[in-house]
């Protein structure tokens, strides 16, 4: 899989809007699904309907009558991203992942004192009236508000705030981790697998206040080594 990196080079002319963007890469090679915000190349406040996979074959998020209408683009700080009201907003795809797998995602929560349940990024196992399982969100009320990581079983991570993080979630059950920043908690998160991918809401009408500049899946569990590669990239493109 080859990409390009990110470059000084300006370029101009008529044709701009069709010339290739240069993107960086992961540290970690093999992930299945990876959605970057900035190749969207929308104007903010544009409506994303659908965000493509950067990987070839893969499917985008896109919206779901069911669940509300589409989120927009934005420019959040200096960092492009997709930003959802936490009223009205969500995405979903395809997802196929057993246990082991892991979930990374630069987010920022943009209201950290809704109270109750919301779902940064969820997954369900069987129909879309199941329960979430696979999910990284919050619970409780603000300033008691915390992470927390589920595949069936609950594990909780630190205080929620409305920082840019680099999340990773490796749901592979007695060995699962929720790290943020680098900062982990491990525990059992049970072994629920995961067929879908969403993001912005929960299935019960449990919107999420959010932006998310990127997020990838892998179908293993990331190694300690790997899950410290990936943060200090992300962290450091993102100027974090």
């Amino acid at each position: 899989m080859a990409f390009l990196y990110t470059t000084e080079a300006a370029f101009t002319g008529p044709k701009i809007t069709s010339l290739p963007l240069a993107v960086h890469d992961l540290p970690v090679s093999g992930y299945k699904r990876r959605y970057l915000a900035k190749n969207l190349q929308l104007t903010d406040g544009a409506a994303v309907n659908a965000w493509p996979d950067m990987v070839a074959g893969g499917a985008a998020l896109e919206t779901v009558p069911t669940y509300g209408a589409a989120p927009t683009a934005a420019t959040v700080g200096t960092i492009k991203a997709v930003s959802f009201n936490g009223t009205t907003q969500g995405l979903k795809t395809s997802a196929v992942m057993n246990q082991p797998h892991t979930l990374v995602i630069v987010a920022k929560l943009q209201d950290s004192g809704v109270t109750g349940i919301r779902i940064i990024a969820g997954g369900r196992l069987g129909s879309d009236t199941a329960v979430e399982n696979a999910v990284l969100g919050t619970s409780g009320t603000a300033p008691s508000k915390i992470l927390f990581l589920e595949g069936g079983s609950t594990v909780n991570g630190p205080a929620a705030d409305q920082a840019w993080h680099v999340f990773i979630g490796v749901f592979n059950g007695a060995s699962s981790v929720l790290s943020v920043d680098g900062t982990e908690v491990s525990g059992n998160t049970g072994t629920a697998r995961r067929d879908i991918l969403t993001l912005g809401y929960h299935r019960a009408g449990q919107w999420t206040n959010m932006a998310v500049a990127e997020v990838a899946l892998y179908d293993k569990a990331l190694s300690a080594g790997e899950r410290t590669s990936t943060v200090n990239a992300l962290r450091a493109q993102y100027g974090l």
